[in-house]
C-alpha cells in the first residue's frame, strides 16, 4: 500500500508542476493589460459595431504578426474581455516577450520555492478546484 501512496505523490506533485508551468504562460484581465502597455502596445477601443465585428473576427487573446505598408505590426485582440485591440510594433513586440519570459521564471521559482519548502499542501490550496480536478477531485496531501 504504501508503493501506492509514494507513487500517487509522485503523479501529484508531476502533475502540479505541469500545471504551474501551463499556468506561468496564462496571463489575462488587467494584468495582460498593463503588460502590453508597458511593453509599448496601443490600446484601440471597438467603439462601433462595425469595429467590434471585425475585432472578433481576430484570433482572440494571442499576439498575432500583420503585415501593414508600413511594416510588421502586432496585435492582441480581447472581444470578450476589454473590448479591445492592443497594437505595437517590433520593439514593443520585443519588450513584451521579455517581460513574458521574467514573468514565467517568476512563476518557475515561486513553484520550486513552495515545493522546497515541502509546502505541497500550501500549493494545492493555493490551487484549489484546478488542483483538484486535475488529480480526480482529491487533496494528495490528505490521502
Amino acid at each position: 500500500m504504501g508503493g501506492y501512496h509514494q507513487m500517487a505523490r509522485q503523479t501529484t506533485v508531476a502533475g502540479l508542476l505541469m500545471l504551474s508551468a501551463a499556468l506561468a504562460g496564462c496571463i489575462s484581465g488587467p494584468q495582460q493589460d498593463s503588460m502590453l502597455t508597458a511593453a509599448g502596445f496601443v490600446r484601440r477601443e471597438a467603439d462601433s459595431l462595425v469595429k467590434l465585428a471585425k475585432l472578433e473576427a481576430l484570433p482572440q487573446r494571442t499576439v498575432v504578426a500583420t503585415q501593414r505598408k508600413s511594416g510588421v505590426f502586432y496585435i492582441y485582440a480581447d472581444a470578450m474581455g476589454c473590448g479591445c485591440l492592443y497594437v505595437g510594433d517590433q520593439a514593443a513586440h520585443q519588450q513584451y516577450q521579455q517581460m513574458q519570459v521574467a514573468n514565467n521564471i517568476a512563476q518557475k521559482q515561486e513553484t520550486t520555492a513552495v515545493l522546497g519548502r515541502g509546502g505541497l499542501g500550501r500549493l494545492w490550496r493555493r490551487l484549489g478546484t484546478a488542483g483538484a480536478r486535475l488529480v480526480g477531485g482529491q487533496d494528495p496531501s490528505r490521502r
